[in-house]
């Protein structure tokens, strides 16, 4: 076996990558701990943003309110091979290399799982990204933190997020 290149060796990246989709699919919060970036704050703050800078690319919805309503589980990869960044859900194993229709499944998959109005669901968005450059990180981008439900979120939202 050759010796690692990298402070940790993308194969060990990739297993913890495997073993967190795991763990949120199980969804038991002692299952399994692994370690982390998670982007928590009050709704439009910038915390999608925030994630796309340190990925170097936009690729997440946009809006105002709550526009985040699914954590996302992004698993970030450096680009090794061929001419274009690309995506693969957790949900939908085909590669997709416009970031533009990335954003477009992230939208149809949160309506999936937490309506089309501004509920928000507990169930993780899995995507890996694969871009030319980037580290080898985990990101988890949350739902913003509220208090007061706005027009069209349930009361309770508030304590949902929490």
């Amino acid at each position: 076996m050759a010796p690692p290149t990298r402070v940790v060796d993308a194969a060990v990246v990739d297993t913890l990558a495997r073993l967190q989709q795991l763990a949120a699919t199980l969804q038991g919060a002692e299952a399994l701990e692994l370690p982390q970036i998670v982007v928590l704050g009050s709704q439009s703050a910038g915390k999608s943003s925030v994630i796309e800078a340190l990925v170097g690319s936009g690729f997440l919805p946009r809006g105002t309110g709550i526009v985040t309503r699914c954590p996302l589980l992004l698993h970030l990869r450096p680009r090794e091979s061929g001419s274009a960044d690309y995506g693969v859900f957790g949900h939908d194993p085909r590669p997709i290399t416009d970031m533009e229709a990335v954003r477009r499944e992230i939208e149809a998959r949160t309506d999936a799982l937490a309506g089309s109005g501004k509920d928000i669901c507990a169930t993780p968005l899995v995507l890996r990204l694969h871009v030319a450059g980037a580290p080898a990180l985990t990101l988890v981008d949350l739902p913003g933190v509220t208090k007061v439900p706005v027009r069209g979120q349930p009361d309770d939202v508030g304590d949902r997020i929490r």
